[in-house]
Protein backbone atom coordinates (compact mmCIF):
# COMPACT_ATOMS: atom_id res chain seq x y z
CA UNK A 1 0.00 0.00 0.00
CA UNK A 2 0.95 3.60 -0.38
CA UNK A 3 -0.34 7.06 0.30
CA UNK A 4 -1.33 9.37 -2.53
CA UNK A 5 -0.77 13.07 -1.93
CA UNK A 6 -2.97 15.70 -3.54
CA UNK A 7 -0.95 18.09 -5.70
CA UNK A 8 -0.56 21.59 -4.36
CA UNK A 9 1.73 23.94 -2.53
CA UNK A 10 3.54 22.25 0.36
CA UNK A 11 2.95 23.67 3.82
CA UNK A 12 5.58 23.98 6.52
CA UNK A 13 5.00 24.47 10.20
CA UNK A 14 7.60 25.57 12.69
CA UNK A 15 7.82 23.14 15.58
CA UNK A 16 8.14 24.71 19.00
CA UNK A 17 9.37 23.03 22.16
CA UNK A 18 10.69 19.52 22.67
CA UNK A 19 10.50 16.95 19.91
CA UNK A 20 7.19 15.02 20.36
CA UNK A 21 8.71 11.51 20.51
CA UNK A 22 11.19 12.68 23.15
CA UNK A 23 8.29 14.07 25.24
CA UNK A 24 6.35 10.81 24.83
CA UNK A 25 9.32 8.69 25.93
CA UNK A 26 10.10 11.01 28.87
CA UNK A 27 6.45 10.79 29.95
CA UNK A 28 6.56 6.99 29.76
CA UNK A 29 9.76 6.81 31.81
CA UNK A 30 8.25 9.16 34.41
CA UNK A 31 5.11 6.98 34.64
CA UNK A 32 7.26 3.87 35.18
CA UNK A 33 9.51 5.62 37.69
CA UNK A 34 6.63 7.03 39.77
CA UNK A 35 4.27 4.06 39.15
CA UNK A 36 1.54 6.46 38.02
CA UNK A 37 -0.77 5.98 35.07
CA UNK A 38 0.60 7.34 31.81
CA UNK A 39 -1.19 10.39 30.33
CA UNK A 40 -2.45 8.28 27.41
CA UNK A 41 -4.16 4.98 28.16
CA UNK A 42 -3.66 1.78 26.18
CA UNK A 43 -7.17 2.18 24.77
CA UNK A 44 -6.49 5.73 23.62
CA UNK A 45 -3.23 4.65 21.99
CA UNK A 46 -4.97 1.77 20.23
CA UNK A 47 -7.71 4.09 18.98
CA UNK A 48 -5.08 6.44 17.50
CA UNK A 49 -3.47 3.50 15.65
CA UNK A 50 -6.86 2.36 14.35
CA UNK A 51 -7.59 5.86 13.02
CA UNK A 52 -4.28 5.83 11.12
CA UNK A 53 -5.02 2.34 9.77
CA UNK A 54 -8.50 3.45 8.63
CA UNK A 55 -7.03 6.54 6.93
CA UNK A 56 -4.43 4.46 5.11
CA UNK A 57 -7.05 1.93 4.00
CA UNK A 58 -9.38 4.75 2.92
CA UNK A 59 -6.60 6.26 0.79
CA UNK A 60 -5.83 2.90 -0.79
CA UNK A 61 -9.49 2.02 -1.50
CA UNK A 62 -10.64 5.52 -2.41
CA UNK A 63 -13.63 5.40 -0.07
CA UNK A 64 -14.67 6.04 3.51
CA UNK A 65 -13.47 3.36 5.94
CA UNK A 66 -14.98 3.06 9.41
CA UNK A 67 -13.10 2.03 12.53
CA UNK A 68 -15.36 -1.02 12.73
CA UNK A 69 -14.01 -2.17 9.33
CA UNK A 70 -10.45 -1.93 10.65
CA UNK A 71 -11.23 -3.64 13.94
CA UNK A 72 -14.68 -5.23 14.21
CA UNK A 73 -14.23 -5.86 17.94
CA UNK A 74 -13.73 -2.16 18.78
CA UNK A 75 -16.39 -1.01 21.27
CA UNK A 76 -18.81 1.57 19.88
Amino acid sequence: GHWTAIAGEPETFKAVGDEPLYRELASFVEAVRTRRAPPVSIGEGLLALLVVEAAQRSSRLGRRVTLEEVSPSIPS
